[in-house]
């Protein structure tokens, strides 16, 4: 009978983005197993290190290890060689054999999820009903694989926290711990394991910012928030960004600091407001809030500008000078129409006087035969 090893290291991701080997997915996993001829009664050993991830990945990984187990007939073994958090904790107890040491605590939470800043009523209360299946699911799988009921499993995810060596040995996370070095001195030995959870639980929580698990998080203490009656208070300013005043109801307005009394906390794109835009954001009114960290300081009045007035006014000045420049000009075209009307009429007076002329010529020339030509050329200009 051999005995075979594969890693699971990195976060659980459903595809990977990165190729650093910081993040494992259902093809890593594939490709791991495919290499390997198994023969029955062989061992395959799965060691363990992530922070966890996308829990649907996890139970991917979770079931096609218990199909290969059921179909090659191996005895499969799980082992924590690190981290062991959230959705890793799935992948450890596939294994009918599961190895923890004095140093590895399995971390276990409810579910988490992030919607974004735009959600309506009816997106957060799926979500709200989503994340209470898979919280049920994962309970389940809890109690089915170790020795703590459903409820116990609730209780323990409710808490967000560590679980010890010893209760991942009396509860059934683990089967068995592996013999490691530990202190002779059991008060030293205490004192470095509970500096160690304390570590652990800074850098899980360093690590899941970095797949925005920070605002998954404060996401979901809205969600909560929602369902208890509370609206988040959101404010436009001025570029129409969005002022998150988590704290406040829908209808409120809020308040600065004054004196003793606090002023009302917001956060922006997820961040105490205090630390985007140097802390100032100008509101459609013209008002500007103030922020440090995310306490709202100082609402300064819009302020009258003078040099816009000024401004204004020149404005005005030079678009009557332009009229007036206009009016002129109007002036001085409506001149020069009338002295080519007066020019016209000239003319025709002329003609008509040349015409009257030509008439009495004639007349004394041949009485009787006027020539036509002169006399009607102008006589339309009566």
């Amino acid at each position: 009978m051999a005995v075979h090893e594969i890693k699971i290291y990195g976060d659980i991701v459903p595809f990977k983005w990165f190729n650093d080997g910081s993040e494992y997915d259902l093809k890593d996993l594939n490709s791991a197993i495919s290499g390997i001829e198994f023969s029955e009664g062989d061992e395959l050993i799965v060691g363990i290190h992530t922070f966890g991830g996308d829990t649907s990945t996890a139970f991917g990984i979770y079931n096609i290890l218990l199909r290969l187990k059921n179909q090659k007939k191996i005895n499969l073994t799980t082992r924590i060689d690190g981290w062991c958090a959230s959705s890793g904790v799935i992948i450890l107890l596939v294994g009918d054999k599961r190895i923890g040491n004095a140093y590895a605590e399995p971390f276990v939470h409810n579910a988490w999820t992030y919607l974004g800043f735009s959600t309506t009523a009816d997106e957060a209360k799926k979500a709200y009903e989503d994340l209470a299946k898979v919280d049920n699911q994962i309970a389940t799988l809890y109690a089915e694989r170790t020795n703590i009921s459903v409820e116990k499993a609730i209780e323990l995810m409710n808490s967000e926290n560590y679980i010890t060596a010893e209760d991942s040995l009396a509860f059934g996370f683990f089967t068995e711990l592996e013999n490691v070095y530990a202190s002779e001195n059991s008060l030293i030995f205490n004192s470095l394991r509970e500096n160690n959870s304390q570590n652990r639980k800074i850098k899980i929580q360093n690590n899941m910012s970095k797949n925005n698990e920070a605002k998954k998080k404060d996401l979901w203490t809205q969600i909560e928030n929602f369902f208890k009656g509370t609206k988040n208070k959101i404010v436009f300013t001025a570029d129409n960004s969005e002022l998150d005043f988590y704290e406040l109801a829908d209808d409120a307005i809020p308040k600065a600091k004054d004196g003793e009394t606090a002023g009302d906390k917001a956060k922006f794109d997820g961040k105490p407001a205090g630390e985007n835009n140097n802390g100032e954001y100008v509101m459609p009114s013209g008002e500007t809030y103030k922020f440090v960290g995310e306490e709202l300081t100082e609402i300064v009045p819009k302020e009258d500008d003078n040099s816009n007035s000024e401004t204004e006014i020149a404005n005005l000045k030079t678009e009557n000078e332009n009229l007036k420049a206009e009016i002129e000009n109007i002036k001085n075209e409506k001149t020069a129409l009338n002295n080519k009307v007066l020019d016209a009429e000239r003319i025709i007076k002329n003609f008509k006087e040349l015409e009257n002329d030509d008439d009495e010529e004639d007349e004394k020339r041949n009485p009787r035969t006027p020539e036509p030509t002169k006399r009607n050329l102008f006589k339309n200009l009566k």
